[in-house]
């Protein structure tokens, strides 16, 4: 049932029998403060980084990252469904689903949670994220099941960090899209070479160290579409990175990202989402005593407290002019036209950062690859093939297939069903009364998409 009907078609019990285990994870994960898994993450680092590899200078020698690979793109581009199938390369290791609150001692983290396992497997009740357990249903990809070993985009990673997006907003409804307000002057959220953080780098790079030894593996691969916001800043820390940028026709990436919209706030009981914007967009979150409300699903906590991503209620970086123009559209609930402008203002971002001189990225000096999500679905196993070549990275097109398949293609081929859907919706998409509006947004994006050159 849960592959064969979409969500938008199932009653309340399908959903919620879906979507229960995701909910029940969302409630135990937060029963723990972000400032807890901090602290706990602090101590398991340095107890790892010592007792296991002894020490800074003992890991450098044991391991160095060489290539690490970032794959750039919007939510909803095709940036998932991609990094799985080159992920399952065996010279490839990724942060998982384990890390989602504790990233940086990877090695004593998932042995930790093997050991609680164990216990849930003594009373009867094996958790999803057990090694055996094919692992749960959840919104952000909601025909595809998240096991423990999935890559995750970890966006909780760059909480530690001195400059992030959530950090220091002005969230007050009355002057969400106000001149004065300082969140629609400035461009902080970018971060460029220009950016330091000397802690947070020693302990990433540290932290990556020992997840590929953990892994045993030579490479590292990180899909994150907030990464598009800070490609100078990776170039810097990792000088030999190398980038796969992926696009997708931007109305569609807006259909799929008004979708997972939707589906996340039916999950944590969102019911009318702009009288949630309202109310949350203030320095404290409402008092809802309620077991059918965010507030108790998340333990009282304000629910971007314990995920890196802002998505409850859904936030963006702050860029000009990019950013009043996305509170403009909320203050008046035009979601679709301020999901419209988010994703030209990604577009916009990742392509100047790449133009820049100074990043040193593109196709003629061989560390930028770029394909289209159209091109995966079409012809999967060649797209492969030119990434492995392009990744320098070796395999037999029998492996490449057993990898593809294990993501829906069958038979390495196109899925019949993928490439319909999205025939069909090349064809034009309605988004209501913002429909005009929506496609002029999207003009720019549409230009690069119509220019596109095909890799498959």
């Amino acid at each position: 049932m849960a592959k064969s009907k979409k969500d938008s078609e199932m009653n309340d019990e399908e959903f919620n029998i879906k979507y229960g285990a995701y909910r029940h994870e969302i409630y135990r994960t937060t029963s723990v403060s972000r400032k807890a898994y901090t602290l706990m993450g602090n101590i398991m680092y340095y107890i790892e980084l010592y007792l296991v590899h002894g020490g800074y200078a003992n890991l450098d020698r044991k391991m160095s990252i060489i290539q690490p690979i970032f794959i750039i793109g919007d939510f909803r581009s095709g940036t998932s469904v991609l990094e799985r199938i080159i992920e399952h390369h065996p010279h490839i290791a990724s942060f998982s689903t384990t890390h989602a609150h504790i990233w940086m001692a990877p090695k004593l983290f998932e042995n930790l949670v093997d050991w609680l396992d164990q216990f849930r497997i003594m009373c009867g009740c094996e958790g999803w994220n057990s090694p055996k357990d094919k692992g749960l249903f959840y919104p952000h990809s909601s025909n595809n099941v998240l096991s423990r070993d999935r890559p995750m985009e970890c966006e909780v990673i760059f909480t530690h960090c001195k400059k992030h997006y959530s950090f220091n907003r002005h969230f007050d409804w009355d002057s969400l899209d106000d001149d004065k307000n300082p969140d629609n002057r400035t461009d902080c959220d970018v971060l460029t070479r220009r950016f330091e953080d000397a802690q947070f780098e020693l302990t990433l790079k540290t932290a990556i160290k020992m997840l590929l030894l953990h892994r045993k593996c030579t490479r590292f691969i990180w899909k994150n579409p907030m990464n598009g916001f800070r490609i100078g800043f990776i170039k810097k820390m990792f000088p030999d990175a190398k980038f796969i940028f992926i696009s997708r026709n931007p109305a569609k990436t807006l259909k799929s990202q008004m979708e997972m919209e939707r589906v996340y706030c039916r999950a944590h009981f969102i019911e009318d989402p702009q009288r949630f914007r309202k109310e949350s967009m203030r320095p404290r979150p409402p008092y809802y005593n309620n077991r059918k409300s965010w507030y108790y699903l998340f333990h009282t906590q304000y629910p971007n407290d314990c995920y890196g991503h802002q998505l409850w209620p859904r936030v963006w970086p702050r860029t000009q002019p990019e950013h009043q123009a996305i509170q403009k559209h909320l203050k008046r609930d035009e979601i679709c036209c301020a999901t419209a402008v988010s994703i030209v203002q990604h577009d916009r971002i990742v392509r100047e950062s790449f133009g820049r001189k100074e990043n040193d990225i593109s196709l003629e000096t061989g560390n930028l690859f770029e394909v289209y999500h159209e091109d995966v679905l079409q012809d999967p196993l060649k797209v492969l093939r030119k990434i492995h070549h392009f990744l320098e990275l070796q395999a037999t097109d029998k492996e490449r297939i057993q990898w593809l398949e294990a993501e829906d293609f069958p038979a390495g081929q196109a899925n019949t069903k993928r490439v319909k859907q999205s025939s069909e919706w090349e064809k034009g998409l309605n988004f209501g009364t913002e429909t005009d509006q929506v496609y002029k947004i999207l003009q720019p994006c549409f230009q690069h998409y119509e220019r596109r050159q095909s890799v498959a």
